[in-house]
């Protein structure tokens, strides 16, 4: 099987404490010029 993403998640969810920050996330990236920007410290790299 092969997908055209680079990256694809589907459904995450993501609570911190009674904090919810991702509820059921959809993500597709295609092949191509992409950038992640954040905070130093955001947890880009992991």
């Amino acid at each position: 099987m092969t997908s055209r993403f680079v990256v694809e998640v589907d459904k995450i969810s993501k609570n911190f404490g009674p904090v919810q920050a991702l509820d059921e996330l959809e993500l597709s990236i295609e092949p191509g010029l992409f950038g992640i920007i954040g905070p130093n410290g955001a947890g880009k790299t992991t």
